[in-house]
């Protein structure tokens, strides 16, 4: 394949060339800086894979879905005066204290379902919808036909 343009077209090329450059010289820092982030990132995230990996085995559920983080001031001051606060991890909703088995119940509610409402069986839904278009069709094909007067 072969293109030919025109010299004052080639000028603008460079022109714009020179205009992109100070900004492609600008991403370039940002560019390695993502690739940085991005693979400190995936070191994070495969530490915590290897850390659950274990409870999510045997419970079924990753550690964010059964616990969460609460942070919340205690009353008291450092010397600074600033509040000082407690960290908690509490259960999820999800998650409650059988007091009397003294086990944790975990309560995933049940996806709802569809039968009987459309979307359930997807051909019948789809015969419908070509029943109703054929319908539809024949509608219009009347309507544009002149009406013969004899």
């Amino acid at each position: 394949m072969e293109k030919r343009i025109k010299y004052s077209q080639f000028q603008q090329v460079k022109n714009a060339a020179k205009m992109i450059d100070p900004l492609k010289r600008k991403m370039q820092p940002l560019e390695e800086k993502i690739k940085r982030l991005a693979a400190e990132y995936k070191g994070y995230k495969v530490q915590i894979e290897a850390l659950e990996a274990g409870i999510v085995q045997i419970v079924g559920f990753h550690v964010d879905e059964l616990v969460k983080k609460i942070i919340e001031p205690n009353g008291k001051f450092d010397k600074e005066g600033k509040p000082l606060k407690d960290t908690k991890y509490v259960p999820t909703d999800i998650v409650t204290y059988d007091a009397d088995k003294k086990e944790y119940v975990i309560s995933v509610p049940e996806p709802p379902t569809t039968e009987g409402l459309p979307g359930s069986d997807y051909d019948t839904d789809a015969e419908n919808v070509q029943q109703e278009a054929v319908h539809e069709e024949e509608q219009t094909a009347e309507q544009e036909q002149p009406e013969t007067v004899f």
